[in-house]
């Protein structure tokens, strides 16, 4: 699975940096924040998610939505990508802020009702009846839940118990659910034991009951089964990403010699007269440049707030 989430985190990369939306980073983000705030109530549909994600916009004929679902979905966007570019880092309480930050500073409502943004909460908060940590003990709770997972041997059974403890402290005013299946997904790239995963929103009663048989039994087996069942489902959906482009799943990265061209083709082409490896030299260049032009062309039909500024996220 190690090369599988290689090719992964790689295909985020470039795909982000080409302004893709055909591909599994696309699917990914759309699906992600489609459906985690799907679960904790947003309004928004698909479409107009991957709308919101493919050109900052809503499809003209929508005459209703609410303005807080539409700056989650982007702020979880933009959320996604700060997760992704921090993969080398610790997992920290500054850097959970800093995922806080990027979801909840744009969203109107809750800087209205002087919520903490990118810190932990000022007010009590509860879970249906549940009461949670109170908050002038949330950052030693939290100092506590970090210190416990990284001394842990990084498997589902770890992951589940630290995702039910995190919803457990409910360290903000609001965004607990969304930043935790955040760390979620990163802890599962970058530990070689755990394969990520995205919850669906149609299994969100499998994912409540998981999170209250933790709080009530301290007992983590429905949310392990739940978290197998979206590991398969997250990886059919990559394999579908993986045939497009052709490309086999190695089973280990002694086997990515798939991605380059056999050696006595190299020997060959160096072989030949210097005037017949100028010209092919000469094709690639222009090649090259055909393909920048079309890059460009491409650049000016995804929309202005993708150039200005406007859309970070991608």
């Amino acid at each position: 699975m190690n090369d599988y989430k290689k090719w992964l985190t790689e295909r985020f990369r470039i795909e982000r940096q080409r302004f893709d939306r055909s591909g599994v980073y696309a699917y990914t983000q759309r699906a992600m924040a489609y459906n985690s705030n799907k679960i904790e109530g947003s309004t928004l549909t698909p479409e107009q998610t991957a709308s919101l994600f493919d050109n900052g916009t809503l499809p003209q004929n929508d005459n209703y939505y609410r303005a807080k679902d539409v700056e989650e979905m982007n702020g979880h966007f933009l959320m996604f990508n700060c997760m992704i570019d921090t993969l080398n880092e610790p997992l920290t309480e500054n850097l959970i802020k800093r995922f806080h930050h990027e979801f909840k500073s744009g969203v109107f409502e809750d800087r209205a009702n002087g919520y903490a943004i990118g810190a932990y909460k000022e007010r009590p908060n509860m879970i249906g009846m549940y009461k949670t940590v109170l908050p002038n003990q949330v950052s030693e709770e939290m100092g506590k839940l970090l210190d416990w997972y990284e001394q842990q041997e990084k498997n589902l059974d770890v992951l589940a118990e630290f995702h039910a403890r995190y919803e457990t402290i409910h360290p903000f005013q609001d965004g607990n659910g969304r930043t935790g299946r955040m760390i979620l997904f990163r802890e599962c790239l970058i530990n070689p034991d755990l394969k990520p995963f995205i919850i669906l929103d149609v299994n969100r009663e499998k994912y409540i009951d998981g999170l209250k048989e933790y709080r009530e039994n301290q007992k983590t087996e429905k949310l392990v089964s739940l978290m197998n069942q979206e590991i398969e489902d997250y990886y059919t959906q990559c394999k579908y990403f993986m045939n497009a482009a052709s490309v086999d799943l190695p089973d280990s990265l002694g086997r990515l010699s798939i991605f380059m061209p056999p050696v006595g083709v190299i020997t060959t082409f160096f072989s030949l007269p210097k005037a017949v490896i100028s010209i092919f030299s000469s094709l690639k260049l222009l090649f090259i440049m055909c393909l920048r032009q079309v890059g460009k062309a491409s650049v000016l039909k995804c929309g202005k707030s993708v150039f200005h500024g406007e859309s970070d996220y991608v």
